[in-house]
């Protein structure tokens, strides 16, 4: 079986760090909102 190194890799990869990213985001959302209220 071979690597993809594109597929196998880089996918999965970006797929975490989207969303870690979305996560990240709606995490700071949540605290400005605490915040503003």
């Amino acid at each position: 079986m071979t690597i993809d190194f594109k597929q196998d890799i880089l996918a999965p990869v970006a797929n975490d760090f989207a969303a870690m990213d979305t996560f990240i985001n709606e995490g700071i959302t949540s605290k400005v909102a605490l915040v503003m209220a």
